[in-house]
């Protein structure tokens, strides 16, 4: 699972393992067929979901017009949908969009929103009782859903935990129970929700959620930036700096031991493990060049790069669930292109599938606030709101 800096975007990332057969009665959802947009809903409203309208004359579902008082369309509920894509609109929901296990989604916000990924429709709903963490991330243990990160109110690490039901569990503030002398500047949970690795001013250091122990893996003359858990190899992987500034990326027993660090040479940045291998973007640092790529770690097999199609994705990097693929995303600087996001795999570095997102779809007022790649079910989620509009979120579904 990835974690995220401080110094990251204001992004929430949020997993949660539910069931995704059920849906609830109180919920709609927009789906596309052959003779266009038709609507599922029942009597209750209490989602906010813009529902599609019955035309008339056809007896076609068309969708309520939901363009702001000024500029632009923002109708993304359009009969020309294409196959395999599907569109909703969240009145009144401004929180952030999650990829779960078997397909389904997570929103956060003030509210918690379980939705499926491929219908969009809502399945579970709850308010949400936990303060709002800074770029998320979390683990599934059972029944329990533990999120890591830090706090808007107070920029202290909470760990909280969330039930089936999207009910809060309990509140931890890491900082306290690790009895951390300096404020934490990254946290990432491993080792099935039982060991948190963390890192301040002073050095790197693993905390034993079950024990209360505290463990000091700080290793001499390097400064740590990012680092994540190889669960199948049990080692940590990490990203830091030696004396001179340069950018390494080692790996380390649990226990802070056997050291060994990596020969090739490059500005090792962020970086996502998965079982026994990992991918790592660049950093941007001030006077370096970038290579342009995205590299793959598998341990004793070596480091493979590959190269990105376009220099502005450097930096700009969102990887799937399980690892299968990575993103990039693009501004476009013209009349009729917004944005367009690439779809990668980390097996081999090809692309997958391109993405271009127009002013003409979307309108001239929209803002993509993020996007997912699900590869359970080889769909990519994209999200986001309107300027002048941003209490409410627009979610698209389809296939890659």
């Amino acid at each position: 699972m990835k974690k995220s800096c401080l110094a990251g975007l204001l992004s929430l990332t949020l997993v949660l393992l539910a069931g995704c057969g059920a849906s609830d009665p109180d919920q709609e959802s927009i789906q596309e067929s052959g003779s266009g947009i038709q609507e599922e809903q029942s009597c209750g409203t209490d989602s906010g979901i813009t529902p599609a309208l019955p035309d008339k004359e056809s007896g076609a579902a068309i969708p309520e017009d939901t363009s702001p008082a000024e500029g632009g369309d923002t109708d993304i509920s359009s009969e020309d949908t294409a196959p395999g894509t599907e569109k909703t609109i969240l009145n009144g929901f401004s929180g952030t969009v999650s990829c779960i296990e078997e397909g389904c989604l997570l929103l956060i916000g003030d509210r918690v929103i379980q939705m499926d990924g491929s219908t969009l429709e809502v399945q579970k709903e709850a308010e949400n009782r936990a303060p709002l963490l800074v770029n998320p991330q979390a683990a599934i243990h059972g029944d329990i859903c533990t999120l890591i990160g830090a706090s808007f109110e107070d920029w202290r690490f909470k760990l909280v935990e969330y039930d089936r039901n999207l009910q809060v569990r309990q509140i931890t503030d890491i900082e306290e129970v690790s009895a951390s002398e300096r404020e934490l500047m990254t946290c990432n949970l491993c080792s099935d929700g039982k060991l948190i690795l963390y890192n301040n001013i002073n050095g790197f250091y693993s905390f034993d959620l079950e024990s209360g122990e505290t463990q000091d893996l700080t290793q001499e003359g390097i400064f740590v930036y990012d680092f994540a858990c190889l669960e199948e190899t049990g080692e940590i992987l990490f990203v830091g700096s030696d004396p001179s500034g340069k950018r390494i990326l080692g790996r380390v027993d649990m226990d802070g031991k056997g050291l060994q660090k990596e020969n090739e040479d490059h500005l090792w940045g962020e970086l996502w493990a998965f079982g026994d291998y990992a991918l790592i973007d660049e950093a941007e640092l001030v006077g370096k060049e970038q290579e342009g790529a995205v590299f793959r770690y598998d341990g004793d097999r070596g480091i493979r790069s590959f190269p990105l199609t376009d220099s502005a994705e450097n930096g700009n990097i969102t990887v799937s669930c399980g690892g299968a693929y990575y993103g990039t995303r693009t501004g476009v600087q013209g009349d009729e292109l917004r944005y367009v996001i690439r779809i990668y795999s980390s097996e081999d570095g090809s692309m997958i599938k391109e993405l271009p997102l127009s002013y003409e779809e979307y309108g001239d007022n929209f803002r993509l606030k993020g996007y997912l790649i699900c590869d359970d079910t080889d769909r990519i989620i994209l999200y986001g709101t309107w300027r002048g509009r941003e209490t409410d979120t627009w979610i698209v579904s389809e296939n890659f």
